[in-house]
């Protein structure tokens, strides 16, 4: 009975062990190769992820770090952890036209993202207005942010009759409610911007959370570039999108 716990011990310790190794060494996906030249139409587009429907919750959860840096994170303690240290940079998202053209540093991030005159009632999963749960000046509390913003082109080249898109920038949306007020009135701040293709490699790298089959696993990478977030609201928008194009 012994040899057998220690055997089911030693195979789980493997298996989350190669699991960790595998994804750390995990690549890009690729693209294929189109030349600016051979675009032949082109539209960016803006698209609201709410963090909250179930099929996002892989961006979302944990609400907390489960360890250190090289242990699972949630989506955006990753990016406030990788910009304190400076391994990714972030942008200002106070203009949407020139979104990635002023750096900002994590301080401003907090400064202007996070930090509040007085303190902020924490709203639950349907933002409404929690009397026992206060959250004190200056903390950071991810679990606020849940909507992220992302910039994305959509194209048509030459040799292809159908539409491709490739997300260009992602930006979180911090929701909260500030002390004495209405709870209808509900406060969206825009944190920064990070510029998608140079942050892929290092998403790549990060193992998503995964509520439903924790032996699956997809990196931050996997779950931007293979668009595994708002199924049937990306096929709504994509149909009226090719009507426009055919019909004009």
């Amino acid at each position: 009975m012994k040899f057998y716990f220690l055997f089911f011990i030693f195979y789980i310790t493997f298996l989350f062990s190669y699991s960790q190794e595998n994804v750390s060494g995990r690549k890009v996906i690729s693209y294929e190769n189109i030349r600016e030249k051979d675009i032949i139409w082109f539209k960016k587009t803006l698209r609201i992820i709410d963090l909250r429907e179930e099929i996002n919750h892989t961006l979302y959860l944990p609400d907390e770090p489960e360890g250190g840096f090289n242990d699972r994170m949630n989506l955006i303690d990753l990016l406030l952890y990788s910009i304190k240290k400076e391994l990714i940079t972030a942008y200002s998202a106070e203009n949407s036209y020139n979104m990635f053209r002023k750096k900002i540093s994590f301080t401003e991030i907090k400064n202007n993202g996070f930090f509040t005159d007085g303190e902020i009632a924490k709203p639950d999963s349907k933002y409404y207005y929690n009397e026992d749960s206060k959250i004190k000046r200056g903390e950071i509390n991810t679990f606020q942010v849940t909507e992220l913003l992302i910039m994305e082109g959509w194209f048509v080249y030459k040799g292809s009759s159908k539409m491709e898109v490739r997300i260009l920038g992602i930006c979180p949306k911090r929701h909260y409610y500030e002390k004495d007020e209405h709870k209808n009135n509900l406060i969206k701040k825009k944190l920064f911007w990070v510029y998608f293709p140079n942050i892929r490699q290092f998403l790549a790298k990060h193992q998503a959370f995964n509520p439903i089959n924790s032996t699956e696993n997809k990196t931050f990478d996997d779950i931007f570039s293979k668009r595994l977030f708002n199924k049937e609201r990306k096929k709504r928008k994509m149909r009226n999108m090719e009507s426009d194009l055919w019909s004009n």
